[in-house]
């Protein structure tokens, strides 16, 4: 297994990460693995009223930098949907351009956007599911929720 080093942002490399609900979360970056420059992101979930994420400042902008790529791609995607019937000339326009503009969404999404966000989830047991967690930060979870 290859090892991380602290501080190298994990993107699509972190596992999914199943926590007990009342377990502490250490003092690091969950999406980096740096112990400096933290920020305490709140999440909402289902039956907790506050749940925070550790995250340093740099995957703090880079998680609120990638919302507002969200907000922008899902705009020009709209754009390009519902404007088409408007400016089609042909036929192919009105099915491509949406087509374009949706795939092209979906790219947009999955490869850049996506890949920034920590997401974190409640399950019917009342675990936490932390998805996108740096492999260092997992294993001081892991470790911090050991009884």
């Amino acid at each position: 297994m290859t090892p991380y080093r602290s501080g190298e942002p994990s993107a699509l490399l972190g596992a999914p990460l199943l926590v007990p609900g009342d377990a502490p979360l250490p003092a690091v970056c969950l999406k980096c693995a740096t112990p400096h420059a933290l920020v305490a992101r709140p999440v909402r979930l289902r039956t907790r009223p506050a749940y925070t994420l550790p995250l340093c400042r740099r995957c703090d902008e880079r998680r609120e930098n990638a919302k507002k790529g969200l907000v922008f791609a899902a705009i020009i995607a709209g754009i390009g949907v519902l404007g088409t019937p408007f400016n089609a000339r042909s036929t192919s326009d009105a099915i491509g351009v949406p087509a374009v503009s949706i795939i092209g969404f979906a790219l947009v999404f999955f490869l850049a956007i996506r890949p920034r966000m920590l997401r974190a989830r409640e399950t019917a047991e009342g675990q936490i599911l932390l998805q996108d967690v740096h492999p260092a930060a997992a294993e001081l979870v892991r470790r911090a929720a050991r009884p």
